[in-house]
């Protein structure tokens, strides 16, 4: 254990003597002038003082006869007096001793070998005291004693080594020169004689182990000079496998001559950097580094030649490294574990070695070199051999990387890494003995480190400060730790080791803070202490104590940043030093006063605060009395922390009320009542009287929103946090809202509360709205924070809707909103969410599927504007179309903005006006393409709006299209000229569509089937494009015709024909309606049981029509209808609509009724049981309504049908029939109990075999006209025996057989297609018979 601390002591801790601006690895070399510079110098200073240091002749005299008295005849008494005189006198005329000694050798030549050693001890011990020699003088003695080294006298070694030792002692004054005078004794052979081999071994041992970077390069530089004149003679090869047999011999042969070893190795590095022979290179380097298990002197000097050799051959050297690194056996035994820790140790002292001798390429290599280290320190980490040659080998990387003179510019991406092998060391190191220097180290190498980049993480910094500070502060009491010492028998300084460890914390921290500047690492470090500060055990408070008064003491006198802004949090602290000061222990109470004293100097900015801190005495450890001098600060006692508000609120910064601020808030979230009503009382004092001064919002903003989250927060924090928030938003609305919308992905339920909070009163919502819409449209593709901004407002915008005090903001801005939001929709769908949010709306999702991902989100603030503005109308027809699904396409943008417009001018909504000024105004201003092409798409459709195009000429809209025609975005140019193209700027369109639309009737309705959809398609387009202008002649016809359609077995046509119904209703002028009225109440039912059609767009156009038909009707709470249709099940909406359909239309149940039961026959299972429950239901609830309008043939005729149906393969329609039945019954009681049952005057239908039937007023037919047997209904034709028109009063038998020819003309047409529905029509390619005219047809039945 001994020689393990002296080896840690002198291995690494050599280096931190090193002042890194003058590197200690000659990394570097020297320029020539620069060598002769460095040489010039002591001969200059030589020259200079020489003349002071000349001996008189007094002088002279004596010094020869203590040079005679050196004999080997004289006692040892005289010989011990006359050296100690010889070196007095050195120290005041060094250069007259020299200068003496030489001649005394020169002059006599008869000088006995004993009296020649005793001189030359003399003469090593004056060089040896000696500040700095004379060089001509050192000339001559490194030629006496170069002489002297190769002399041969009795004494052997003793003689040659004490010659030797002189010239080691020169080498601290003239490197060059004696490292020159040495291998001259080489003499053209490889190796030299032993005496000049064992002072190079010394020489090299001391220019590894001392921290000079100049002697390093004079040793490097020399060594390969020599060297490459070698190889002049003798060639690599040979030299090398000379070095090699001397280095196994001596090995085998003895240990004692280590230094000689060490100087062999370099010797050996030295000729493999001179040669060209790159698989010689490789070759000797295996060799040596097997010879690696043989001692710590191999190691040492192994890794010197490799680095010597990495120099020139770095790749060779690498691959060899690599490759030794993979020979170890797999199974391990006693003896090869030993080995192995041997390898690994010399390999970890290779790769420092080799950081150091390859200079700045080392810096492309730092990662690879630093990460072979960590591998092999990870073999065995509890080794000490091996964690000391980690850190030797850690110590040489880092000195390497500060040589290059760059060290500011490298990115160490493994120093997270590394530190987290330091904090093994440091965690493992026992803390009941201190015996090496192993955390001492590895502290001094995160010094080192902080120099570094990157910064490290807070949690490893924390990790890394918790393990010092319990490594040190744990550490048993001194004395204790020396009785340890004691017993392990181990002679270790341990005073010096533990003040060596309180130190190397202390630069460590030191080292942390100026890597990372700033008042919240500082912070860090004393929160991390206090656990230490206020332990139990005196001996680590007062560790804990000492450590945090110097680190502030540091901060006071080298820091100038102001640690105000950490008040809040400081504030605790002070509170725990004060208590401090009050500890029994003299020392840790003198050191809290003087912490203290250094945290209120820091602190306490203010010119003022200075002065009166000046005017006090200053602290002693009596500090009781002078404690009462500080009252103004309001922190005397601890639990006074508050009143600084109180006594000196008006002299503390805006940081410093900041911060006050906060840990207000932070001790809302405790429990104790006292603070929670102190801290109520700081909260309103501050934000009442000087909300003003207050500064970082967002950390105040943050602080509520925390309070907010606790789960224990009563209800009274919460108003007191909200009240808080109410306070400081009329001064920092801006700064509030940027910090809440932060926590706003998603809103949660505190967020929420926030939001809620701010909305005050309307106008301080409607600044807040303001905000959100500039957050909104704050859109940079590159900075990923603004992403988060707008989809945060968005969020916010969407739950302000639901937030009743944004309501009257919300009416007054939706038009504003109104573009922004809708271009917020495309910017949605096309963005490429950034990887964090894309993970939180991953996480939001899977944890509650109800949440709204940000695509719907956008869609439904669209929907919300409708609702608010009432505008549920505009609202079903974007929704029946589909249109919310067409805009979140983002290839159909375009399309679904046109169609949202479109919805809008076919309503005729209130919000046209506004949206199209706020439209027209981006196309005159605004440079952002896509935002024009929202507003363009929105004003085109606007134009067949009135209270648009009355606009129009007020924002000279037509220059505006006129313009976009020469623009360069083809989609711009096109929207443009479909403006240009409306009927508001083409006056003759009109009529030029209304002599087209016969001929595209005719395409449709002439017998062309393949016309057909197209045709529907193209009417639907010039209706629209004529804004229903001149269609009143043809309405009625056009609408009987394509009803025709509603039942093709094509869906599209279908739901072609559907929605083209819907827009002549839609479209149709008041002089026009009387005429389409029954048109509108004819196709009722055929919408309503459609709504149960197979395909979802029929349904949705039949559910869109249906509203456009109740618009038409007048019908009441259609807003009801459409909510049911949107948003409830289709058995849900389908019994609602009957609800609607059956109270307004009393006086025609009877023609729904006999319109369904051709319907019981549908191909469509779906609708032929929607028929049958909507009789079943009509006869259920209008049996009295129905018994006045139906005779007792018809109610024979639904007992027959009834009858027929009970024996329905389909169980649906069987159950049916048998569950109405009974009510038909309750019909028939009705009847006759109602008197009814009389029989009126008949009519004879001859298709019946001449049965007579009950006449209405006007056109219509009995229920029995249905008859059995009557196949599915395709067309027109069949639609017609469907239909009844409402009886309103019976004529008498005189009128019965006497009808207008009107009304034989429908009867007429209702028999013959009655004939052609019972002969089982077949299907029919056009819904009318070939060669017949739209203009032919009839109204319908």
């Amino acid at each position: 254990m001994l020689q393990e601390s002296h080896g840690a002591e002198g291995l690494c801790f050599v280096f931190k003597r090193v002042n890194y601006k003058r590197n200690r690895i000659g990394a570097h070399s020297l320029r020539e002038e620069e060598h002769h510079e460095a040489s010039e110098r002591p001969r200059q200073k030589g020259k200079t003082e020489a003349h002071k240091e000349e001996l008189d002749e007094n002088e002279s005299k004596v010094c020869f006869c203590n040079l005679r008295n050196l004999r080997e005849e004289n006692g040892l008494s005289v010989i011990q007096a006359s050296a100690d005189n010889l070196c007095a006198l050195a120290e005041t005329k060094l250069a007259g001793v020299l200068q003496a000694i030489c001649k005394y050798r020169q002059s006599i030549h008869k000088i006995s070998p004993k009296h020649r050693l005793r001189i030359n001890e003399v003469l090593q011990a004056v060089i040896h005291s000696a500040r700095s020699i004379d060089y001509r003088l050192a000339n001559v003695i490194i030629k006496l004693a170069s002489e002297d080294m190769l002399r041969t006298t009795d004494l052997q070694d003793l003689y040659q080594d004490a010659a030797g030792d002189i010239l080691v002692a020169l080498w601290d004054h003239f490197p060059a020169e004696v490292l020159t005078k040495l291998l001259e004794g080489f003499q053209g052979r490889l190796l030299p004689y032993r005496s000049i081999l064992c002072v190079l071994g010394k020489l090299a041992n001391q220019a590894l182990s001392e921290s000079d970077p100049a002697k390093l390069d004079v040793w490097e530089r020399k060594l390969v000079e020599f060297v490459e004149r070698l190889l002049i003679d003798i060639t690599d090869r040979a030299c090398c496998e000379e070095l090699i047999r001397e280095l196994t011999k001596g090995a085998r042969a003895s240990k004692d001559h280590t230094l000689e070893k060490v100087f062999l190795y370099q010797y050996y590095g030295a000729i493999l950097r001179a040669s060209d022979n790159s698989q010689l290179v490789q070759e000797h380097l295996c060799k040596v580094l097997a010879l690696s298990h043989r001692g710590p002197t191999e190691t040492k000097g192994i890794a010197s030649a490799v680095g010597l050799a990495a120099s020139r051959h770095l790749d060779e050297v690498l691959k060899v490294l690599e490759d030794f690194s993979k020979t170890f056996p797999a199974q391990q035994t006693s003896v090869t574990k030993d080995c192995q820790c041997s390898s690994w140790n010399t390999l970890l002292l290779c790769y420092g070695r080799v950081a150091l001798g390859i200079r700045e390429e080392v810096l492309p290599r730092v990662e690879l070199i630093l990460a072979k280290m960590i591998e092999y320190f990870t073999v065995n980490p509890v080794d000490m051999n091996l964690k000391k040659s980690f850190l030797i080998a850690v110590l040489m990387f880092l000195e390497a990387v500060a040589a290059t003179g760059k060290a500011q510019g490298v990115r160490l991406h493994m120093k997270t890494t590394l530190v987290e092998c330091l904090i093994v060391l440091i965690e493992r190191e026992p803390i009941d003995m201190l015996v090496n220097t192993v955390r001492q180290d590895a502290m001094y190498i995160v010094k080192e480190l902080s120099k570094l980049k990157p910064l490290l993480e807070t949690e490893m910094k924390s990790s890394l400060l918790s393990s010092s500070f319990r490594s040190i502060f744990c550490l048993v009491p001194l004395d204790m730790l020396e009785w340890k010492s004691c017993t392990i028998k181990q002679a270790v300084n341990v005073k010096g080791l533990y003040r060596q460890a309180m130190s190397s914390l202390e630069e460590m921290l030191q080292g942390l803070l100026l890597e990372n500047p700033h008042p919240r690492e500082f912070k860090n470090m004393l929160e991390l202490m206090e656990p230490w500060m206020t332990s139990a055990l005196h001996h680590e408070r007062e560790r804990a104590v000492q450590t945090a008064m110097k680190l502030l003491t540091f901060v006071a006198e080298g820091f100038h940043f102001d640690l105000s802004p950490e008040f809040s949090n400081l504030a605790h602290l002070t509170a725990v030093l004060l208590k401090l000061c009050g500890d029994p222990v003299e020392s840790i109470s003198s050191s809290a006063v003087q912490a203290v004293s250094c945290l209120y100097e820091v602190l306490l900015r203010r010119k003022s605060l200075k002065q009166r801190m000046q005017k006090r005495r200053k602290w002693s450890v009596k500090k009781s009395s002078k404690l009462q001098e500080t009252n103004c600060l309001g922190l005397v006692v601890t639990d006074s922390r508050w009143q600084i508000a109180m006594h000196c609120e008006d002299q503390l910064f805006s940081a410093q009320l900041t911060n006050l601020l906060l840990s207000a808030l932070d001790s809302l979230r405790r429990s104790d009542p006292a603070l929670l009503k102190a801290a109520e009382e700081v909260l309103n004092a501050i934000l009442q009287n000087h909300v003003m001064k207050i500064e970082r919002v967002k950390d105040v903003v943050l602080s509520i929103y925390r309070c907010l989250q606790l789960r224990q927060s009563s209800y009274w924090t919460r108003k007191v946090v909200l009240r808080a928030l109410t306070l400081m938003i009329p001064d920092h609305m801006e700064e509030v809202v940027q910090s809440c919308l932060s926590f706003s992905i998603p809103v949660e339920r505190h967020a929420n509360e926030l939001w809620t909070t701010m909305a005050v009163g309307p106008p301080v919502a409607t600044q807040v709205l303001h905000l959100l819409l500039k957050n909104l449209q704050a859109k940079d593709p590159l900075d990923e924070s603004s992403t988060t901004m707008s989809l945060a407002a968005m969020n916010v915008i969407y739950e302000t809707f639901l937030i009743p005090g944004y309501r009257a903001a919300l009416v007054e801005m939706h038009l504003q909103l109104f573009i922004p939001s809708l271009k917020q929709v495309l910017y949605v769908m096309q963005l490429d969410l950034p990887d964090s949010l894309k993970a939180r709306q991953e996480y939001i999702l899977r944890e509650n599927p109800r949440a709204r991902s940000f695509q719907s989100t956008s869609v439904e603030i669209m929907k919300n504007l409708f609702s608010m503005a009432g505008d549920w109308e505009v609202y079903a027809c974007i929704e029946f179309q589909q249109g919310w699904s067409v805009l979140c396409t983002p290839q159909q943008f375009l399309q679904g903005t046109h169609l949202i417009a479109r919805a809008m001018a076919e309503c005729g909504s209130s919000q046209i006006p506004g949206i199209f000024a706020e439209a027209a105004l981006i196309l005159s201003t605004e440079e952002d393409e896509l935002k024009k092409m929202t507003a363009l798409a929105l004003v085109i459709e606007f134009l067949k709006s009135p209270s648009a195009v009355k606009m129009m000429n007020r924002f000279s809209l037509k220059d505006h299209l006129e313009e976009g025609l020469a623009t360069s975005n083809p989609v711009i140019r096109e929207l443009c000229l479909k403006g240009l193209s409306s009927f508001v700027f083409q006056q003759g369109k009109v009529k030029f569509l209304r002599d087209r639309l016969p001929i595209l009737i005719d395409s449709v309705f002439g017998g062309l089937e393949e016309n057909i959809l197209q045709g529907l398609k193209d009417i639907m387009a010039t209706i629209y494009d004529m804004d229903g202008q001149w269609i009143g002649p043809i309405c009625v016809d056009l609408a009987l015709n394509v009803r025709s359609f509603f039942e093709d077995e094509r869906a599209i046509v279908r739901a072609s024909a559907v929605t083209l119904f819907g827009q002549l209703v839609l479209r149709a002028k008041e002089a026009d309606k009387a005429m389409l009225k029954k048109e509108v109440v004819y196709s009722l039912l055929a919408l309503l049981l459609h709504l149960k059609d197979r395909d979802n767009v029929v349904a949705l156009r039949c559910k869109l029509t249906l509203l456009h038909c109740g618009v038409f009707l007048g019908w009441p709470h259609l807003k009801l209808m459409f909510r049911s249709m949107a948003w409830e099940d289709t058995w849900s909406c389908l019994v609602n609509v009957w609800k609607y359909l059956t109270r307004n239309n009393h006086d025609n149940i009877h023609i729904f009724i006999s319109q369904a039961l051709g319907y019981l026959h549908h191909p469509q299972v779906e609708i032929r049981h929607a028929a049958a429950r909507f009789i079943g239901h009509t006869l259920n609830y209008y049996s009295s309504q129905l018994s006045k309008n139906l005779d007792q043939d018809d109610i024979f005729y639904l007992t027959k049908v009834f009858q027929e149906m009970e024996s329905n393969t389909d169980p649906t329609m069987a159950n049916f029939a048998k569950m109405y039945r009974v009510i038909l019954q309750k019909l028939t009681v009705k009847r006759r109990l109602g008197g009814a049952g009389e029989r009126d005057a008949q009519v004879t239908d001859s298709s019946l075999g001449g049965k007579q039937l009950n006449e209405p007023e006007e056109r219509g037919i009995s229920l029995q006209l249905q008859t059995e047997g009557t196949p599915v209904l395709r067309r027109r034709e069949a639609l017609q025996t469907l239909t009844l028109t409402p009886t309103r009063a019976r004529r008498p038998f005189s009128q019965r057989g006497k009808q207008s020819s009107d009304s034989r003309d429908r009867c007429h047409l209702a028999d013959a297609t009655l004939g052609a529905s019972i002969s089982s029509l077949g299907r029919m390619k056009s819904p009318l018979p070939a060669g017949s005219h739209l203009s032919q047809v009839a109204n319908p039945p």
